[in-house]
């Protein structure tokens, strides 16, 4: 698998892709496990570390993540746009 920068904090597997957050800097990276590829990386962008990464089942390519500052994200990961940011 190739290496990224920061300390991975989280991690999620999704069917064939593994998901790792990394802090300093704030980055969702997904990795495609048959091929053991990096499919891209995702700047989370300010709101404290990440506390938490859910994928609902029935949400297909999405991602919920939980910020320190109480901040709730989702974000597409196919397509890397953030769709909803939440202050809860």
């Amino acid at each position: 698998m190739p290496e990224v920068n920061g300390r991975v904090t989280r991690l999620l597997h999704l069917s064939s892709m593994m998901l790792a957050i990394t802090q300093s800097p704030a980055r969702l990276h997904v990795f495609h496990i048959p091929q053991q590829e990096l499919i891209g990386s995702l700047d989370l962008g300010e709101g404290g570390d990440v506390t938490a990464i859910l994928h609902p089942a029935t949400w297909l390519n999405k991602v919920l993540i939980g910020r320190e500052s109480g901040v709730v994200q989702i974000w597409n990961i196919r397509t890397g746009y953030k769709l909803v940011v939440r202050q809860i």
